[in-house]
C-alpha cells in the first residue's frame, strides 16, 4: 500500500496554525489507483455488494407492507377497529422517516457499515415482540421501532453505492436499489395475503420478516466492507501510528473532532437544513415522496377495486400487483439500458458528466406514470373486464421506478459529499407521505361510492402530470423575479469575498483587483476610428443582451437585473460606453485613471484602434473578460453585416449567470471533510509571510497611485522554440514561465532576502466542472476560477521548480478543491471581517489564461468588413507593492503583461523584470 505524503515545502498548512506538525504526516489516498480506494474493488465484489445491499433494502420495505393484509385478523383477535391496526403499517413507514435523522449523518462521521448493521440487528430483534404480542399497543410500538431501525437501508445504501461505484456503474446499481425499494412493499402485500389465507396465523408475517433479515443481514455483514474513504484513512492512520510509532500520522477526519453537541446541533439537523436551503432537493424530494406514497396508496386502491368491487379473493386481489412489479422491472431495465448506452457514451466522449444527464429518463417516467394512473382509473368499473385495469399496473410501476431511481441518482450526483444527508432528507419526507397515503386512502374509499374511483385515480394522475411539468421546467438558474421586470439573486460567497477586498479601496477612489482586458484591432475599410464609434456602440448594446449580467447592479449582497426599455437602455449605454477623444491618451494612461463603476464599462480609443474593458473582479476573471471581448467583437461583426440589432426584450433573462456555488451545485451546508479541506486551502495564504520580494519605493504610509502595465511579446519563432523545448522536457509552457518568474524574484530581491521561499498563486479555471450550459463561453462570464498559494524553496533550481509547478497544474482541480469553494470563501470572509490584514508583500504573482486562441477569434469574417484582432491584454488593478504578471498565447505568440502601481514601481523597472523573465527562459530552455 502506498500513501501520499506531500512535500512539507509545498503542502497547505494545517488549520489552527499547529506548529511542529506538517501535512507530511497526513495519510491520504496515493491516487485513483490506490488499493484503499473502494472504487478499485474487484467488479465481482462490487456487484455482489450492490445486490446484497439491495436485498437488505428489499427486506426492510417487505416488512413495511407485509402486515397490511392481516389487519382484519389482528383487529378481530384484539377486538379493536381495523383503522387502529392499520396504523401498524403507517407507523413502520413513519419509522423510516425518523431513523435517517440519525442514520444518515452518523454514516458520514462513523462510516457506512456500523450504523447500517447495528440498525439492522435492532430491526431483527424488534420482530420478536411483534410476533409474540398480546396487545395492539405492543405491535404498534415495535412496528414503529422496527421502521426506525431498518431505515438505515434506504438512508445509507445510496451513499454506500456512491462510495464504491463509478458514475456509469452507479446508474445500474441505483436501478437495482430503487427496484428493491419499490418491489419490497408489493411482494410484502402479496405474501401477507397468502399468509392470511394459509394455515399460518398473522404472527408469521413478523417471523418471515425476521428470517429474511437474518439471512440477508448475516451475508451482508460478512461480504460488504466499509467503503467511506475518510473512515478508511482514519483506520489506516491508526494502523501506521502503531506500526511506525510516528504519532503525528493522521487522517483529515482526525483533524477536527466532533463532540456529541456538535453532532446533535450540526449534523442531526443537516437533512432539514438542506431541505430548507436547496430548492432542487425540495422538488426532487416532493416528487419521489409522491411516487413512494403511491405504492402504499395502490395497496388500498387495489384492495377496494379488485376485492370489494370485482369480488376477487384476498390472494387473487393482491396478484394484480404483479403487474406493478413487472412495470418496476421494466423501468429498471430501461434506465439500465440508458445508462449503459447513451449515458456511458457521453461519458466516454466528453470525459465528464453533469447531474442533469440523469434527467431525460425521468421525464419519460414522469409521462408514463400519469398515463398509467389515468388508465387504471378509467378502467375501474366492474362492468369492464379486469384485464385492462390489471395491465395499467405496468406503466404505473415503470413510472414509479424510473422517477424514484433517477431522482435518487440525480441527488447522489449533486450532493456526492453530503449524499447520505441529502438522501436522508428525501427518505424522511417520502416516508411521512408513504405512511399518510394509506391513512388517507382507506377513509376516502370507504366513504365514497364506486363512480368516484375514477375521480380518485384521475386526481392522482393529475398530480403526477403536475410533477412531470416541474421536472421538465427544472431551472438551473438562481435568479428569481422580485417584481415585474426586476430579477435578483444573492451574491455567492466567493463573489462576496472578492468584493469585500475590492471595496476596501473605494474611499481612495480605487478598487483592488478590478479586471481589465484590452484588444487592439483593425477593420478593413476606409472609415476612421472615430467613424467606427457608433458601430462599436451598437455592438456593445448587443453584448448587453448576450451577457446581461454585465448590466446588473449590486446593493449590499443582492444582485439586481432590470429588463430595460428604450429609455433605460440609452441611459445604460451613456454610463458604460466611452470614446476617448484625446489622441495623446494611451490605453495605459486610461487604465491608470479608471475608477470603480457599478457596471462593466467599455472604452474605445479610436486613434489607437484599441478597446479597454473594465469590470469589478467579483463579476468575472481573466477568462470571462476575454470571453466578453470576443462576444463583443462578434456582435460588432453582426452589426456590420446586418445593421443595428433587433432586440428581443426579456429573452436575455435565460443568460443571467449564477454564482460559482450554484453553477457547481455546491450544497449549502458543510461536512467535517469539506471544512478541513477549506481550512487547508485557506491556510496556504500564510505562505505569503516571509516570502521573497522585490525592492519598491515608499513605505507603508505611501498612498497608492494608478495601476500601469508594461508588455513583452515573444516573436513567433521564439514562441515556437519555447513550446518545442518545453515539450522535450515534459513540462508545460506556463510551468516553465512560472519557474522563470520565481528566478526573477530571486534575481531582483535584496541580497539578504534571497534565502526566503517564493510564494505565488496556482490559479485554476473551474469552467470545465460547471453544470451545463455555464461551462460554455456563451454563459461562462462569471467569477469561475479559484486558487491557492504555493511556495518553492530558494534552494531549488529552475528545473526543479518547473517540475514542481507542472505537478501542481497537472493535478489540477481536485474534488476537495471543488467541494470546498463555498466554505473556503465563508472562512475567508470571516477572516477579513474580523482581522487586520497583514502588510502587503512585494513579490511578483502570476496568472495564466490557457487557450486564449479558443477564447478569442483572431479574424471575424464578415460579408462587408472583416475585423481582425491583433493583440490582447488582461490584468488586475493593484493598489499594493505586489505586482502581477499575466501571460497567454494568442496568434502563435506568447505575451506577458506586468501590472504594477506607479506609486511603488516604475515602468523602467517593470520592463527590466519582463526582460529578465525572457532571459531566464532563453537560458534555461536553451532556445
Amino acid at each position: 500500500m502506498v500513501y501520499a505524503q506531500d512535500d512539507p515545502e509545498t503542502t497547505p498548512l494545517l488549520p489552527d496554525g499547529d506548529e511542529g506538525e506538517t501535512s507530511s504526516s497526513l495519510v491520504e489516498l496515493a491516487g485513483p489507483g490506490d488499493p484503499l480506494n473502494p472504487q478499485n474493488l474487484p467488479q465481482w465484489r462490487k456487484w455482489l455488494c450492490a445486490a446484497i445491499l439491495g436485498a437488505l433494502t428489499f427486506s426492510a420495505t417487505f416488512a413495511s407492507a407485509v402486515f397490511t393484509a392481516v389487519t382484519a385478523d389482528v383487529a378481530r383477535e384484539f377486538e379493536v377497529a381495523p383503522e387502529v391496526v392499520a396504523l401498524a403499517t403507517s407507523l413502520f413507514v413513519f419509522g423510516f422517516a425518523t431513523g435517517p435523522v440519525i442514520m444518515g449523518p452518523a454514516s458520514e462521521l462513523y462510516g457506512r457499515k456500523l450504523p447500517l448493521f447495528l440498525g439492522y440487528l435492532a430491526f431483527i430483534l424488534f420482530q420478536i415482540p411483534v410476533a409474540m404480542a398480546h396487545d395492539v399497543r405492543t405491535i404498534l410500538i415495535y412496528r414503529f421501532l422496527g421502521g426506525v431501525a431498518s431505515s438505515g437501508s434506504p438512508a445509507i445504501v445510496g451513499g454506500y453505492l456512491a462510495d464504491f461505484l463509478r458514475p456509469v456503474e452507479r446508474g445500474v446499481a441505483v436501478a437495482i436499489f430503487a427496484a428493491t425499494t419499490l418491489i419490497g412493499p408489493s411482494v410484502g402485500a402479496i405474501v401477507g395475503n397468502i399468509v392470511m389465507q394459509s394455515s399460518l396465523d398473522w404472527r408469521w408475517t413478523a417471523w418471515l420478516s425476521m428470517i429474511m433479515a437474518v439471512v440477508f443481514g448475516g451475508i451482508g455483514w460478512l461480504v460488504v466492507p466499509e467503503t467511506y474513504v475518510p473512515v478508511l484513512l482514519k483506520r489506516e492512520a491508526q494502523r501506521r501510528r502503531l506500526k511506525t510509532r510516528n504519532w503525528a500520522l493522521h487522517s483529515k477526519l482526525e483533524e477536527s473532532s466532533v463532540s456529541i453537541k456538535d453532532f446533535a446541533v450540526r449534523y442531526l439537523t443537516r437533512p432539514f437544513v438542506m431541505l430548507a436551503q436547496e430548492p432542487i432537493l425540495v422538488l426532487m424530494t416532493l416528487y419521489v415522496s409522491f411516487t413512494f406514497g403511491m405504492i402504499y396508496f395502490l395497496f388500498v386502491a387495489y384492495s377496494f377495486s379488485f376485492i370489494r368491487e370485482r369480488g376477487f379473493t384476498p390472494v387473487g386481489g393482491s396478484l394484480p400487483l404483479i403487474a406493478v412489479i413487472v412495470g418496476i422491472v421494466f423501468g429498471a431495465v430501461y434506465v439500465s439500458r440508458y445508462t449503459l448506452t447513451t449515458y456511458s457514451r457521453k461519458f466516454r466522449e466528453q470525459g465528464k458528466l453533469v447531474p442533469e444527464d440523469r434527467l431525460p429518463p425521468m421525464i419519460v417516467g414522469a409521462a408514463v406514470l400519469p398515463f398509467g394512473l389515468f388508465w387504471f382509473a378509467w378502467t375501474s368499473s366492474p362492468a369492464i373486464t379486469p384485464w385492462p385495469q390489471i395491465v395499467a399496473g405496468v406503466p404505473i410501476g415503470a413510472g414509479i421506478q424510473i422517477i424514484t431511481l433517477q431522482s435518487l441518482a440525480y441527488v447522489l450526483d449533486i450532493y456526492s459529499v453530503d449524499a447520505n444527508s441529502a438522501v436522508s432528507g428525501t427518505v424522511i419526507v417520502r416516508s411521512l407521505l408513504g405512511g399518510l397515503f394509506p391513512l388517507i386512502a382507506i377513509p376516502m374509499y370507504q366513504k365514497l361510492g364506486e363512480r368516484t374511483y375514477e375521480d380518485h385515480g384521475s386526481s392522482t394522475g393529475s398530480t403526477a402530470a403536475f410533477f412531470q411539468i416541474n421536472t421538465i421546467l427544472v431551472i438551473k438558474m438562481s435568479w428569481s423575479e422580485a417584481s415585474r421586470g426586476r430579477h435578483q439573486r444573492p451574491l455567492g460567497e466567493n463573489e462576496q469575498f472578492i468584493k469585500l477586498i475590492g471595496d476596501r479601496a473605494h474611499p481612495a477612489g480605487r478598487e483592488q483587483w478590478s479586471v481589465t482586458a484590452t484588444a487592439t484591432f483593425k477593420a478593413c475599410d476606409d472609415r476612421t476610428g472615430t467613424e467606427w464609434s457608433e458601430t462599436l456602440r451598437e455592438g456593445w448594446k448587443l453584448l448587453r443582451f448576450e451577457h446581461p449580467s454585465i448590466a446588473s447592479t449590486v446593493t449590499g449582497n443582492v444582485l439586481d437585473y432590470v429588463t430595460p426599455n428604450t429609455s433605460s437602455l440609452a441611459e445604460w449605454l451613456d454610463r458604460t460606453f466611452f470614446v476617448v477623444e484625446d489622441p495623446a491618451t494611451s490605453a495605459d494612461d486610461l487604465i491608470a485613471s479608471l475608477k470603480p463603476s457599478p457596471f462593466v464599462t467599455l472604452h474605445f480609443l479610436p486613434y489607437q484602434w484599441e478597446v479597454v474593458l473594465h469590470t469589478a473582479h467579483w463579476r468575472t476573471d481573466g477568462y470571462g473578460a476575454l470571453q466578453l471581448l470576443n462576444t463583443f467583437f462578434v456582435a460588432v461583426a453582426s452589426v456590420v453585416d446586418a445593421g443595428p440589432p433587433k432586440i428581443s426584450w426579456g429573452e436575455e433573462l435565460a443568460r443571467l449567470v449564477p454564482s460559482v456555488e450554484t453553477a457547481l451545485n455546491l450544497p449549502a451546508s458543510t461536512t467535517p471533510h469539506v471544512e478541513v479541506a477549506a481550512r487547508q486551502f485557506l491556510a496556504t495564504g500564510a505562505h505569503l509571510l516571509g516570502t521573497v520580494g522585490i525592492p519598491y519605493r515608499g513605505d507603508l504610509m505611501t498612498r497608492p497611485g494608478g495601476t500601469r502595465r508594461v508588455r513583452l511579446q515573444l516573436p513567433k519563432v521564439t514562441t515556437e522554440a519555447l513550446v518545442a523545448a518545453c515539450q522535450a522536457r515534459g513540462i508545460g509552457v506556463f510551468s516553465a514561465v512560472h519557474a522563470a518568474l520565481a528566478a526573477v524574484n530571486y534575481a531582483r530581491a535584496p541580497a539578504d532576502a534571497r534565502d526566503k521561499h517564493y510564494t505565488s498563486t496556482i490559479r485554476l479555471s473551474l469552467r470545465p466542472y460547471l453544470q451545463e450550459p455555464y461551462n460554455t463561453p456563451a454563459l461562462a462570464s462569471g467569477l469561475y476560477t479559484g486558487g491557492y498559494m504555493f511556495k518553492v524553496p530558494s534552494t531549488q533550481s529552475w528545473a526543479d521548480n518547473a517540475k514542481q509547478y507542472e505537478a501542481e497544474y497537472e493535478r489540477g482541480v481536485t474534488e476537495d478543491f471543488l467541494q470546498s469553494r463555498r466554505q473556503y470563501a465563508i472562512l475567508a470572509l470571516e477572516g477579513l471581517r474580523k482581522g487586520i490584514p497583514p502588510p502587503p508583500v512585494s513579490n511578483i504573482d502570476i496568472s495564466f489564461v490557457d487557450g486564449a486562441d479558443q477564447l478569442v477569434t483572431p479574424v471575424l469574417e464578415s460579408k462587408n468588413v472583416p475585423l481582425e484582432i491583433l493583440s490582447l491584454g488582461f490584468g488586475v488593478e493593484t493598489l499594493t507593492r505586489q505586482t502581477y504578471c499575466t501571460a497567454w498565447k494568442f496568434r502563435d505568440q506568447v505575451e506577458f503583461n506586468l501590472w504594477f502601481n506607479e506609486a511603488y514601481h516604475d515602468a523602467t523597472t517593470a520592463a527590466e523584470l519582463l526582460e529578465t523573465l525572457r532571459d531566464v527562459l532563453v537560458k534555461e530552455l536553451q532556445i
